[in-house]
C-alpha cells in the first residue's frame, strides 16, 4: 500500500542479506522467511519493469520504468537466492541467483542509452534515450560479492559520470 513498493521490497531483502553476510549466518532470515518469500514474489512479478511509483530519488517524483529502481529489484531477487543458500537451500538460491543474472542482462539492453548496445551510459527509465541517472543500486552486487552484473555496466557508468563532474 506504500508509494515506493519495489524500492521498499527490495531494501529489506538487500538488508537481510547484509545482515547475514555480517553475522555469518542467515538466523534473521529464517525467523522471516515467509515475509521474504512474499517480498520476493512480489518483485519477480512487477519489480524488472517497475510501474510509475516513487523510488529513493523521489526528488524526481513517480516514474516509470526506473532502470536504477530495477537494479534494486534485481538485486533484492539475488539476495532472496544469497539468503537461501545461507540456510542450505543451494536448489533455490540457484534459481534465484541465475533468475538475477538473467534480468541483469536483459536490464542492460533495455537501460542503454542508445538501444543498440552501444550507449556510453545507461539511461534513467528503460528505453528513454538522452536521460541518465546515477545507478547507486549497483552497490549492492559488490557489496554482497553476488556479480549478477557484468563488470562492464559499473564501467561504463563511471566513465560517464566523470563527464558530468563539475568543479563543485
Amino acid at each position: 500500500g506504500e508509494d515506493m513498493p519495489v524500492e521498499e521490497c527490495g531494501n529489506m531483502l538487500v538488508l537481510t542479506a547484509a545482515i547475514a553476510a555480517v553475522e555469518g549466518n542467515a538466523n534473521y532470515a529464517r525467523q522471516h522467511w515467509k515475509t521474504l518469500t512474499t517480498w520476493t514474489d512480489y518483485l519477480v512479478q512487477n519489480g524488472f519493469d517497475p510501474t510509475n511509483q516513487l523510488c529513493t530519488d523521489d526528488f524526481a517524483g513517480h516514474i516509470a520504468r526506473n532502470a536504477n529502481l530495477s537494479i534494486k529489484a534485481i538485486m533484492g531477487i539475488a539476495s532472496y537466492g544469497y539468503l537461501a543458500g545461507r540456510m542450505g537451500d543451494k536448489v533455490r538460491e540457484k534459481e534465484y541467483i541465475d533468475m538475477a543474472r538473467k534480468l541483469a542482462r536483459k536490464w542492460m539492453e533495455l537501460a542503454d542509452d542508445r538501444g543498440d548496445g552501444t550507449g556510453d551510459h545507461y539511461s534513467l527509465t528503460f528505453e528513454n534515450p538522452g536521460t541518465w541517472s546515477q545507478k547507486y543500486n549497483l552497490v549492492w552486487d559488490k557489496v554482497l560479492g553476488l556479480n549478477i552484473f557484468p563488470k562492464e555496466v559499473e564501467q561504463k557508468e563511471i566513465a560517464f559520470y566523470l563527464t558530468k563532474q563539475q568543479p563543485f
